[in-house]
């Protein structure tokens, strides 16, 4: 009818928030920006990349990054400093608590692209260090398909662990909750995440995760309550927690777990800030 809208609302700055801006720019239009880019993590971003993710900062009445880390890498590509907020990423409703079941068999649970950035290879093998090929009652769940699944695929093979290890392939997101409702703890060695929304959702259900520091958590905020944080790419960390956690899985409460994540990242808590930017964008 010819009207323009209120705001703009875009998602990724290469290259929707940069073709918001040249909307902006024509019609005087508000914009805001959510960034979840996994790439702006690299050192591998373009000159032209970065200018643009500058002028996309720039024309943004909100920029804001879903996590702590990209908001940082977001810092260093343009060098802009005061103009970036942090709105996490919101989970699904699906993934809500859901009480542990008894079972004799304790279940790691891994859920990904599996490519090299997730680092599957070296949960492989520090499961293997952890436990021993005959002790049975320790399981590894990988859920997920990539470009290293049939490299991963002999790595079980060739350490004989078919019967303790099991890859998944490609799971839907009704049999990803059902693995995280069957699961003791979600663990998940990345060596980079924009934000980890797989990390966050095992926690919904109310399951310990062990993550490293990659980015979408940080040491500054990490709560002990939720699992353990070890370091990128450190193998002796990841055997020392996979026996932690086997062995002490009852410290952790699974009900605090999943409230305290819907506290911070449910869709009605994240939904209500990004209206409430919006709002602020709007009449300004």
């Amino acid at each position: 009818d010819g009207e323009k809208p209120d705001v703009l609302y875009a998602h990724f700055s290469l290259y929707a928030g940069f073709a918001a801006a040249k909307i902006k720019e024509k019609y005087k239009i508000p914009l805001m920006t959510l960034e979840h880019s996994s790439y702006l993590m690299s050192k591998s971003i373009k000159k032209f990349e970065a200018k643009c993710l500058g002028d996309v900062v720039k024309a943004s009445d909100c920029f804001a990054a879903v996590s702590i880390g990209l908001k940082q890498a977001v810092k260093e590509h343009t060098g802009i400093k005061n103009k970036i907020l942090v709105i996490p990423n919101m989970i699904d409703d699906c993934f809500t608590y859901y009480p542990k079941k008894k079972h004799d068999v304790f279940t790691f649970l891994a859920i990904g692209n599996l490519n090299a950035r997730k680092r599957f290879d070296l949960l492989i093998n520090s499961f293997c260090d952890a436990f021993s090929q005959d002790d049975l009652s320790v399981q590894l769940i990988i859920g997920g398909t990539g470009e290293q699944y049939e490299k991963l695929k002999d790595m079980i093979y060739r350490a004989k662990r078919s019967n303790q290890i099991h890859l998944l392939g490609k799971i839907s997101r009704d049999e990803s909750l059902r693995e995280y409702i069957n699961c003791d703890c979600f663990v998940l060695p990345s060596s980079s995440e924009t934000f980890g929304l797989v990390y966050r959702e095992a926690m919904a259900v109310g399951r310990p995760i062990i993550t490293t520091d990659h980015g979408g958590f940080s040491k500054d905020t990490w709560n002990s309550s939720w699992g353990m944080i070890i370091p990128v790419d450190n193998a002796s960390s990841l055997i020392e927690a996979l026996k932690y956690m086997r062995n002490n899985i009852n410290e952790f409460d699974n009900l605090i777990i999943s409230k305290e994540c819907l506290q911070m990242h449910s869709s009605k808590v994240i939904g209500e800030i990004i209206e409430s930017k919006l709002d602020e964008v709007r009449i300004k």
